[in-house]
C-alpha cells in the first residue's frame, strides 16, 4: 500500500516538475500582454459593433480566464453585447494550453483544437444575440454608446513593473503547480485502482456520459476544472469531443463576476444554460466527426 502511495507521488511530482518550465515562460508572456495589451483589447471589443462576436471569440482563447472576468464586468457596465460575452466565455481556454504543451502535443494539434474552440464560440456568440432577438430580449444599454476609455487613469497604471510582473509569475506558477500536483497524484491513485482500460470503457460505453460530466465539470468557477479536463484528455481518458465540452462551456471566474457585475440573474442563468447545452451537442458531434 505504502510503496503503491509512493510510487504514485513520485509519478505525479516527475510529471508536475515537467510541466513547470511551460508554465513560467506562459505566464510571463501573459503577465506582460495583460498589462500592455489587456484594456486596449477590452476597449477594442467595444468598438467593434457587429464584428465584436468574432473578435471577442479570437481573443479569449489566450490562456487564462482574466479576460473572461474582464469581459463580465464590461457587460455588466454595458459596454459589449451579450453575444460578444457569450463568445469570450466560450472561447475562454484557460490552462489547456500550457497542459498541451507540457504533454507534448505537436503545434498542429494544438492549433486546431484552438481554431475549433474559436469557430465554435464565434458561431454560439452570434447564435446567441439572434435568440435574444427572437425572444425580444436583445439588451442595447446606453454605454454601448459611449466611450469607456475616459473612466480608467492611465497616468496611475504603473502596475506593470518588472517586480509586480515577477511576483505575479512566480504566485501563479507555484499554484498552478501545486493544483497540477495533486491532480496527477489523485488520477494517478485513480489509474491504480481502477486501470485505464476500465476508465475508458466507462467514460466512452455510455452515449452522452462524458461529455455531460465534463461539462459539469466545466461550470466550476476556478481553473482546477481546465485542468482536471485537460489533463484527462492529455492522458488519453477523455475523448476531443468530451474535452471541449467541458472547456467550451467553462468561463474560469468569469461566471462569478458576471452575477456581480449584472444583477439579471435571470439572464445570467440563461446564459449558461445556453453554453451548456450547446458545450455538449459540439462535443458530441466532434465525436461523430472524430476530427480531434
Amino acid at each position: 500500500m505504502w510503496e503503491m502511495l509512493r510510487d504514485v507521488a513520485l509519478d505525479a511530482l516527475l510529471d508536475t516538475l515537467k510541466l513547470l518550465p511551460f508554465l513560467l515562460g506562459m505566464y510571463i508572456l501573459m503577465e506582460i500582454l495583460e498589462h500592455k495589451a489587456g484594456e486596449r483589447a477590452l476597449m477594442a471589443l467595444h468598438r467593434s459593433g457587429p464584428f465584436a462576436p468574432a473578435i471577442g471569440s479570437i481573443l479569449g482563447v489566450v490562456p487564462q480566464c482574466g479576460f473572461s472576468a474582464a469581459a463580465a464586468g464590461f457587460y455588466g457596465s454595458g459596454y459589449i453585447t451579450a453575444g460578444t460575452l457569450c463568445a469570450v466565455f466560450m472561447s475562454t481556454s484557460d490552462e489547456l494550453l500550457p497542459i498541451l504543451l507540457g504533454h507534448s502535443f505537436d503545434a498542429l494539434t494544438i492549433l486546431k483544437i484552438l481554431g475549433i474552440k474559436v469557430l465554435a464560440a464565434m458561431a454560439c456568440g452570434y447564435l446567441f444575440e439572434l435568440l435574444l432577438k427572437v425572444l425580444h430580449r436583445t439588451e442595447t444599454p446606453e454605454a454601448l454608446h459611449n466611450d469607456p476609455s475616459h473612466e480608467h487613469d492611465h497616468d496611475d497604471c504603473q502596475e506593470g513593473t518588472f517586480k509586480k510582473i515577477a511576483l505575479s509569475v512566480l504566485k501563479h506558477t507555484l499554484t498552478m503547480g501545486a493544483l497540477i500536483l495533486i491532480i496527477n497524484f489523485a488520477l494517478g491513485l485513480l489509474l491504480e485502482g481502477v486501470g485505464m482500460e476500465r476508465l475508458e470503457d466507462w467514460f466512452r460505453g455510455v452515449p452522452f456520459l462524458a461529455n455531460v460530466l465534463s461539462a459539469v465539470v466545466g461550470l466550476i468557477p476556478n481553473c482546477a476544472a481546465s485542468v482536471l479536463i485537460s489533463t484527462l484528455y492529455a492522458e488519453g481518458i477523455l475523448s476531443g469531443g468530451a474535452m471541449m465540452s467541458g472547456l467550451l462551456v467553462g468561463c474560469g471566474i468569469g461566471s462569478v463576476v458576471l452575477f456581480r457585475a449584472h444583477r439579471h440573474y435571470k439572464f445570467n442563468f440563461m446564459l449558461l444554460l445556453y453554453m451548456f447545452v450547446m458545450s455538449i451537442g459540439i462535443g458530441y458531434l466532434l465525436d461523430l466527426i472524430g476530427i480531434i
